[in-house]
């Protein structure tokens, strides 16, 4: 009978503790396990390799309301959206074995169009139907980590290449609502690959080199070739987070990291990733990247991030297209750990050899409120575009944003 309430109270203490995955809840789960090792009924070693069984669910929700002005006031873009609606899963199903499993579900709309053919000429006209609903599933991370060795960590599968900090650092845990445009134009984000290292911020050096298709979240390969990329990183004060904000309230933190890409693409057909113009139906580009980025947690209630990269493009046949951008960006809690101002100034001009509406000068004002951390914030963003004028109409662009944002992760 002993036996058997052992196991009962063991079972309900792994099963309290999968079922309360929120922050809020860890709490008590840890003070009611630590009750159980006092009394005797489970032991911390016992505690631990159940530990490494368990499986943690996770999950992160972003809701939007987005202004854009346009060069009419009358016409002004106005919408709420949900841009991450996230769900996932991760662990360590044995011993050096870690795992992740996360999938995006993004809801969209389309307008289902009407077809008729006259009965007499056959000609068919088209009129406008319905608005449906639908939800586009994105799979962001399946990848397998092996720890064995502390230096060479191995990781396979889908995830993110190891170039420019920033796109490396979650959307959920940046200092605004979305990443600056360099880094959302030129960074690769996810593929599927092998990397040897890992980036993590918790090192004094930290290296990550990896082998991808190239073809982001493609799951096939479009040449014999492969993406190459790697990144380095110093952290000479200790532990720097992969979050933006000084939420651990830091003295000084600093990071200064480095990182290098090339890649082939074919672009052919229905499989075309660059915009290039071609009399070819086949054209072979190699692309070059190159990235230098520096964080900074200081004063205790201060932060400070940069990045600058820089990217070339060589189709076979065609023209060179060189490519460059830059953000700074900053904060300060003025009611430390809750209510943060924030700046940033970016620039990002995809070809150098002509100056188009494309070029960019953003500087965007944010402030962000923090209920409990990156779990639960608010975020609000206007964002000043200062963008090269028309060439065709000789017009400045006016397209100022606004944008407001609630996150909640559990």
């Amino acid at each position: 009978m002993k036996r058997f309430r052992l196991k009962v109270l063991k079972m309900m203490v792994l099963a309290g503790m999968l079922a309360l995955p929120m922050s809020a809840m860890a709490g008590s789960a840890d003070g009611l396990t630590d009750l159980l090792i006092q009394k005797g009924v489970i032991t911390s070693d016992e505690l631990k390799a159940q530990k490494k069984k368990w499986l943690k669910m996770e999950g992160r929700i972003q809701t939007r309301y987005t202004l854009q002005e346009t060069d009419d006031p009358k016409d002004k873009a106005s919408e709420f959206s949900l841009p991450r609606v996230r769900f996932g899963a991760a662990g360590s199903p044995f011993e050096n074995v870690e795992f992740k499993l996360e999938v995006d579900f993004i809801p969209d709309s389309k307008q289902t169009d009407t077809l008729t053919a006259d009965t007499i000429t056959g000609a068919v006209s088209s009129s406008k139907g319905n608005i449906e609903s639908a939800t586009k599933v994105s799979i962001k991370d399946v990848k397998l980590v092996f720890t064995q060795f502390d230096y060479a960590n191995v990781t396979v599968g889908h995830f993110k290449v190891p170039f420019a900090r920033q796109e490396i650092t979650s959307s959920g845990n940046q200092q605004f609502v979305e990443r600056s445009e360099v880094v959302r134009k030129e960074a690769q984000s996810r593929d599927v690959g092998l990397m040897i290292g890992e980036y993590n911020g918790k090192k004094l050096f930290e290296y990550a080199v990896g082998a991808f298709n190239g073809t982001k979240t493609a799951n096939k390969n479009d040449n014999a070739g492969f993406l190459l990329a790697g990144r380095v990183a110093v952290n000479p004060f200790g532990e720097m987070k992969y979050s933006e904000s000084n939420l651990e309230g830091e003295s000084l933190r600093l990071s200064v990291g480095a990182n290098y890409q090339t890649n082939e693409l074919t672009t052919s057909g229905a499989n075309k990733k660059l915009d290039y113009s071609s009399s070819s139906d086949d054209l072979d580009t190699d692309t070059t990247k190159y990235g230098v980025d520096l964080a900074a947690k200081f004063l205790d209630n201060a932060s400070l991030f940069g990045e600058y990269i820089q990217a070339k493009s060589e189709p076979k046949g065609g023209t060179e297209v060189k490519a460059k951008g830059y953000y700074v960006q900053g904060g300060y809690f003025v009611l430390p750990p809750k209510f943060e101002v924030t700046a940033r100034f970016e620039g990002y001009d995809p070809d150098d050899s002509v100056d188009n509406t494309s070029d960019i000068q953003w500087t965007t004002i944010g402030l962000n409120y923090f209920f409990k951390k990156h779990d639960w914030k608010v975020q609000a963003n206007y964002i000043m575009k200062d963008e090269e004028e028309d060439s065709t109409t000789g017009e400045d662009k006016d397209d100022d944003t606004v944008m407001v944002q609630l996150q909640v992760k559990f």
